[in-house]
């Protein structure tokens, strides 16, 4: 009974620990999609005000 007990015990552990490491990952993934977004969104306001740039230049 004892040892069952200390094995469940230690598969739990094993399972906390899996999991969050899982969590760690998941989160440095988030992070990494974070930052591309943020690159992208810079990406395309410097892309809007080179059209808008160019619209105006091309009135005069």
């Amino acid at each position: 009974m004892i040892k069952q007990l200390k094995t469940l015990i230690k598969s739990q552990r094993a399972a906390i620990v899996l999991l969050l490491i899982l969590n760690l990952l998941q989160l440095r993934e988030l992070g990494l999609m974070r930052i591309e977004l943020i690159d992208l969104e810079t990406k395309i306001v410097s892309l809007e005000e080179h059209v808008k740039k160019n619209k105006n230049e091309s009135y005069k």
